[in-house]
């Protein structure tokens, strides 16, 4: 029988604890972060995606035959762990500023890490996870 191999990639800052993972709309089973886990699925065409929460991912398109073993792995959006990186340098530069220089408008650069978010916590959330092939 053909498997499925879905990995959820261990991130320091990945809010992302577990998945749920859908084929053709169907639940097939959950994966942990930093897990991978297998799943028995019939040979033929299959959709696959993502959901945590109110976050999701788009849908994969394959095709599977016997006896062989798809792989995915699954990540945050592309520059997702650079821009919470960038938030909190922000911030500590701007305690640091404020704080010995009395700079007080470096938190203002973040505007746009907290635009980007706020569209991937709305508008994009079925963009916020991402399944690559392996």
């Amino acid at each position: 029988m053909p498997k499925l191999k879905i990995t959820l990639t261990q991130k320091w800052n990945k809010r992302t604890k577990e998945i749920e993972v859908l084929n053709n709309g169907k639940e097939l089973g959950t994966v942990y972060n930093g897990e991978t886990s297998e799943f028995d699925i019939p040979d033929g065409s299959h959709k696959i995606s993502v959901k945590s929460g109110w976050y999701g991912s788009k849908e994969v398109t394959f095709s599977i035959h016997e006896n062989e073993t798809k792989s995915f792995s699954v990540d945050v959006f592309k520059y997702g762990n650079l821009i919470i990186s960038s938030l909190f340098a922000v911030i500590i530069i701007h305690f640091i500023a404020s704080t010995f220089f009395n700079i007080s408008y470096l938190v203002w650069l973040n505007i746009p890490a907290l635009l980007i978010m706020a569209y991937y916590l709305t508008l994009g959330r079925n963009d916020y996870l991402v399944i690559k092939e392996n």
